[in-house]
C-alpha cells in the first residue's frame, strides 16, 4: 500500500542519521484485525484512527474492463481508471496508468459521446453517464486505517516504532454473481469473514545505537502476541 510521503522521513529522523529500517508487511484475515489494533493498542498506549474510504468499483455486465485488467473506481467522491502498463514478464508487480478527469475516463473506456456530453454540460453526474453505457457498480471496499506509535526504550525522544492497520471489507453488490452465490451457498455465515481482511504495515529503526529496536526485537515482538504472520511479497 502506498505510504503517506511524510512517513519515511518522520520514522528516519527517529531513527538517527544513519540508521535503516525494518518494515513487516502482515496479512490478516476475517475479524483477526480487530485483535490485531487491541495488540497494538495496548503496546503503544494510544490508537490514532484514520479516516474511512470507501472505493466503489464500476464494470459492464460482461465485466469487460476487469477482463483486461482495467479498475474502473469511484473514492471520496472522484473517479479513478487504472490501466496496467507493460511489465517485466519475469516480475510479478504490476504498475498502473492512473487517469482521473472524468471525461478522459469515457474516453479511455470508449464512450467518446458520452465524454462530449459531459464538456457540453449536457450531463455532469459521471454515475448517470456510465449508466447510459450499462456500465454498473459491482463491489465496494471499505478501509478503516488506524496508526500506532511507541518508543521500545520508554523514552518519547528515542527511536520510535510504528504501524498502520487497514481493515478491508469487501462488499458484494451483485450478490447474483455466480462466484458470489457459490461462495455464500458453500460458507453461510463463514463467507462474510471471507470478505474481510486487514494489512498491517510494522516500521521500526535497525542499528546499533542504544535502545534502537533490530530486526530480532520487531519479530519477538510479533511473536510475542502471536501476530507473527509469512510477509506479504513485495508489490502486492
Amino acid at each position: 500500500m502506498p505510504q503517506d510521503p511524510g512517513e519515511e522521513d518522520a520514522g528516519a529522523s527517529a531513527a538517527g542519521a544513519g540508521d535503516l529500517e525494518v518494515c513487516r508487511t502482515l496479512l490478516f484475515g476475517g475479524d483477526e484485525g480487530h485483535s490485531v489494533a487491541e495488540e497494538l493498542a495496548q503496546a503503544s498506549g494510544r490508537r490514532e484512527t484514520g479516516r474511512t474510504v470507501l472505493e466503489v468499483y464500476y464494470d459492464n455486465p460482461s465485466f469487460a474492463l476487469g477482463e483486461r485488467g482495467w479498475w474502473l473506481v469511484e473514492r471520496d467522491a472522484s473517479w479513478l481508471l487504472r490501466v496496467p502498463l507493460p511489465s517485466d514478464p519475469q516480475s510479478s508487480k504490476v504498475t498502473y496508468e492512473e487517469f482521473t478527469k472524468n471525461d478522459v475516463i469515457l474516453e479511455r473506456v470508449g464512450l467518446s459521446q458520452h465524454a462530449e456530453a459531459l464538456r457540453k454540460g449536457v450531463m455532469t453526474n459521471m454515475e448517470r453517464l456510465l449508466g447510459q453505457a450499462q456500465v454498473f457498480p459491482f463491489a465496494r471496499i471499505r478501509y478503516e486505517q488506524s496508526s500506532f506509535r511507541w518508543y521500545p526504550g520508554g523514552e518519547a525522544t528515542g527511536p520510535a516504532a510504528e504501524a498502520s492497520l487497514t481493515c478491508m471489507r469487501f462488499d458484494v453488490i451483485c450478490a447474483e454473481d455466480r462466484a458470489v452465490a457459490e461462495l455464500l451457498f458453500k460458507h453461510g455465515n463463514n463467507a462474510r469473514q471471507m470478505l474481510k481482511a486487514s494489512v498491517l504495515e510494522l516500521r521500526a529503526a535497525r542499528g546499533e545505537n542504544p535502545g534502537v529496536w533490530k530486526e530480532e526485537a520487531l519479530d519477538a515482538f510479533l511473536l510475542a502476541r502471536g501476530l507473527d504472520r509469512p510477509e506479504l511479497p513485495q508489490g502486492i
